[in-house]
């Protein structure tokens, strides 16, 4: 999803490279010249700085970095840097399978990869970085490396959540899989209905041993286009029972009334997808903060109190949507990501740019409330996931990697860096 709203700095050069070659030489160059360079995948990262470099930089555009490519035995698919999850899904559903890639299919392929990554299928392979296979990679002496478990085995480890702290990715290697259709869709409700979904969702996280193939989003938010305040569950099942269409781990969901919408239905992974990316745009305005806590119910209330005064100091800004959204990660996630071996973690809108200082101001201040609600209740856990932060959040303060070359840190200045050791 190319969440480019806030970027308006332009660079003095844009280079669009084909091949893992061509990104070699422009790395060894920028070197030589000692040039500065920012590099733009799918555009995953809302904040202003993450994919720009200014005057005076070079950014690298992988878009013309492309290729699908089904392994000879079809368990593996090989997917150039530029590629959209879309022509992913498009191409793998054409052979009855699937990958881990995004649930919206205009998100780039790079930047999810880079961040973790939550799929469809996520709680049975955990963070979609953690079923990669191999990356190719370029790294700041413009050497073309290709990355596994077997090869370069740190380096692997470090680009799994690891952002662009360690090259520039030219090609991921994933698995592929047999995948029918689906059940699934999302049903929306009142606000006051956002109490039992908080139920459901903290009920199915602390389950022992929660269905592998279920897929999970709570949502609760306000509308302007609306005019009030809602919630609302996205639920899947990727391997669906033919005789009650979906997992009696979803029951608790699907039996809140009142509905006031619901696309419960059997589908394609593609269509499920597309109807997630609905109401997103390459052009609107977005902001993402994230923090992580336990799976507990009387916090999650208290923190849809402090949303719920948030909304209310914005909810006169034309165009806006207003959304917290629960995504829950079961022991069982964890336990199958980490299967793929180590990662680097640890663990029609308004166009006003006038608005931006009131949205990341009132956004900040209720991440602030809710990070020390959690402290207080000892609910909070010390993981920000890259996917979904900001710019001010210290996403990489706990990953404990080590950087593959200084140089990097210092000529590639944008998205989320290594913390600097005393």
């Amino acid at each position: 999803m190319a969440h480019i709203a806030l970027i308006h700095a332009l660079p003095a050069l844009v280079v669009r490279p084909s091949c893992a070659q061509d990104v070699s030489i422009i790395v060894r160059e920028a070197r030589l010249l000692d040039l500065k360079i920012a590099i733009k995948g799918g555009g995953h990262i809302p904040w202003a700085g993450a994919a720009s470099i200014g005057a005076g930089g070079v950014l690298v555009d992988m878009r013309n970095v492309t290729g699908v490519n089904l392994g000879e035995d079809e368990e593996t698919v090989s997917v150039g840097s530029g590629e959209k999850w879309e022509s992913v899904i498009k191409i793998l559903e054409g052979k009855g399978l699937a990958t881990v890639g995004a649930r919206v299919p205009r998100v780039g392929v790079t930047g999810f990869i880079l961040g973790g990554g939550l799929s469809f299928f996520a709680g049975r392979y955990g963070f979609s970085c953690d079923a990669v296979m191999a990356f190719e990679v370029v790294l700041a002496d413009g050497c073309i490396v290709k990355s596994s478990r077997t090869s370069h085995p740190d380096l692997f480890s470090a680009l799994k959540g690891g952002s662009n702290n360690f090259g520039i990715l030219t090609r991921i290697v994933l698995p592929a899989f047999a995948q029918g259709a689906m059940w699934g869709g999302m049903t929306i409700h009142p606000q006051s209905s956002m109490p039992e979904l908080i139920t459901a969702l903290v009920d199915f996280a602390k389950q022992p041993n929660p269905d592998q193939n279920v897929n999970i989003l709570v949502t609760y938010g306000f509308s302007s286009m609306f005019g009030n305040t809602l919630s609302a569950s996205s639920l899947f099942d990727t391997a669906p029972d033919t005789s009650n269409n979906h997992s009696t781990s979803l029951e608790a969901f699907v039996a809140i009334e009142p509905k006031i919408q619901s696309t419960l239905r059997t589908d394609t992974l593609l269509s499920f997808a597309e109807e997630q990316g609905q109401g997103t745009s390459d052009n609107s305005r977005v902001l993402y903060f994230t923090v992580s806590v336990k799976a507990d119910k009387q916090i999650l209330l208290k923190i849809q109190a402090l949303v719920d005064e948030a909304i209310e100091s914005v909810k006169g800004t034309a165009g806006l949507l207003f959304s917290y959204i629960l995504q829950p990660i079961t022991t069982t996630f964890l336990v199958n990501s980490t299967r793929g071996g180590l990662n680097a973690m640890g663990l029609s809108p308004s166009d006003d740019a006038a608005d931006d200082q009131l949205m990341r101001k009132v956004s900040s201040r209720c991440l602030e409330k809710v990070e020390n609600l959690a402290k207080v209740e000892g609910k909070l856990v010390r993981w920000n996931f890259l996917n979904y932060a900001d710019e001010s959040q210290k996403v990489m303060q706990s990953y404990g990697a080590k950087s593959v070359a200084k140089l990097w840190e210092r000529n590639v200045p944008g998205g989320f860096k290594l913390p600097k050791l005393e």
